[in-house]
């Protein structure tokens, strides 16, 4: 065994001889002896000198062998406890050979592979320790706060608020997992994110519910919520150590922050005190988002105001320009409404519009919109959906409507229905106000001929048919 010298391919090359060399080395020497001994014959005729120098040859060879295969790896051995002795951890023996010496080389191998291991992590726990260690000042607290705030004030969707809050909290907490769940009070949705630092860790789900928890109590108890199941069971996991507070504002629940890491790196108390800083600042945000939502949400029906539909309308119509891609609108009347509001009360009219609206919900995707237009009246924008798609979704506004049930009904026992007209930028028409006039127009004309039903504007280009 000896010392690694070079290298080949990436490897060390082994420098010790084989057992084989071992094996072939006595008879030559042997070879060479008698060779000696009958070859100074002519030279020394005495027998006894020729003895003499035979034997010293091959005293000789015996001991060059047994430095070659024991001095020698003996003398690597110990200089490689000398460079262990040095911290140099990424040496290596030349231990290819079976014997006792390549077995010791071997087992120095792994120990050394293993220390070199170790080290690695425990420069990487060091580093760990260092930057889990740094106390922030005051001051630092206050701009790491102000940080955050930017970062998840940017618009006003809850789900992009709560998304933005759980990248703040690993962030600034160095968090190894953060969950948020946040109330929609206008459409009666709570909705959860949670994020690891390992894959498979994220979770986004929305969830309908009847009724907000009003409390951290409240939601704990919450059950049946896959998403929410899975994220409580980080809360019970006995290694974790987790800091968690409700998200309230003037004694409301707006929801529920918690944040986790490994105990054996617990959080400091001044990790607790930017918590707190961070959740006051998300309650602050999530009450303003909810103060402008109630502003653009219809507090009867749920659906965005009018106010707001102008502002998307605008908008959206300002992209379909720009891509080039088609934007429909549906204009949806409830039938018979001013007789049910006659018959049988304001009260139940209201019951009527809010079974409607969130049946018309129910029909279009989370990027398309729904607008309480006035009274009785709707408006659906359908983002990026051409004219037959648009038709699809009128027929199953149609028939959504007409299956709703314990819906306060007319004496005549008519069943609950709406009139729906289509229209469809660029077909119809490529001015905003006259797609919503054509789309209005096509609307009471199905209420002309009963209700219930859809129509499709005429369009301004020929030759393309009216669709019922």
């Amino acid at each position: 065994m000896s010392l690694q010298k070079k290298k080949r391919n990436g490897s060390p090359r082994a420098a010790g001889a084989t057992m084989i060399e071992l094996v072939l080395a006595a008879p030559v020497a042997f070879m060479v002896s008698m060779v000696l001994y009958f070859g100074l014959g002519p030279v020394w005729v005495s027998e006894a000198q020729r003895v003499i120098v035979t034997g010293v040859v091959f005293l000789a060879s015996v001991m060059l062998v047994n430095w070659h295969f024991g001095l020698k790896p003996m003398r690597a051995l110990r200089a490689g406890v000398r460079e262990l002795g040095r911290s140099n951890l990424k040496f290596r023996f030349a231990a290819d050979q079976d014997d006792e010496f390549g077995q010791i080389g071997r087992q120095f191998n792994r120990l050394l592979e293993a220390l070199e291991k170790a080290e690695k992590e425990t420069d990487r726990l060091r580093e760990v320790v260092q930057s889990r260690g740094e106390a922030k000042s005051p001051v630092g607290t206050v701009e790491t706060v102000g940080a955050a705030v930017q970062r998840f004030t940017g618009g006003m969707d809850l789900d992009l608020v709560a998304q933005s809050a759980v990248h703040s909290f690993l962030k600034d907490l160095r968090a190894d997992r953060c969950l948020i769940v946040v109330c929609h009070e206008a459409t009666n949705v709570l909705s959860l994110e949670a994020v690891g630092q390992e894959a498979g860790q994220k979770i986004s789900e929305r969830i309908s519910t009847a009724a907000f928890p009003k409390s951290e109590q409240e939601l704990m108890a919450m059950s049946g919520w896959p998403a929410w199941e899975r994220a409580q069971r980080w809360g019970a996991d006995p290694f974790l150590d987790v800091l968690s507070e409700p998200v309230e504002a003037g004694g409301v629940f707006l929801g529920y922050v918690a944040v986790y890491r490994e105990k054996r790196w617990k959080f400091s108390e001044n990790d607790r005190q930017l918590f707190e800083a961070l959740v006051s600042m998300v309650a602050v945000v999530l009450q303003n988002q909810r103060l402008q939502e109630r502003s653009l949400t219809d507090g009867l029906t749920g659906v965005l105001t009018r106010r707001a539909m102008e502002e998307v309308v605008e908008q959206e119509f300002a992209k379909a320009k720009m891509t080039g891609l088609p934007l429909s609108v549906l204009m949806v009347d409830v039938d018979r409404f001013k007789e049910v509001n006659d018959q049988l009360g304001h009260a139940a009219g209201d019951e009527v519009l809010r079974r409607i609206a969130k049946g018309l919900k129910g029909c279009v995707r989370a990027a398309d919109y729904a607008f309480r237009y006035g009274g009785d009246e709707f408006l659906i924008l359908l983002i990026g959906t051409s004219l037959e798609g648009a038709l699809g979704v009128g027929r199953r506004i149609v028939g959504e409507v007409a299956s709703i049930k314990d819906v306060p009904r007319l004496a005549s026992e008519v069943d609950a229905g709406v009139s729906v007209g289509v229209a469809c930028f660029p077909i119809h028409a490529t001015d905003k106000v006259e797609l919503m006039a054509l789309a209005d127009r096509a609307m009471y004309e199905a209420k002309r001929e009963g209700g219930g039903r859809l129509k499709v504007a005429v369009a301004e280009k020929p030759g393309l048919e009216r669709q019922d």
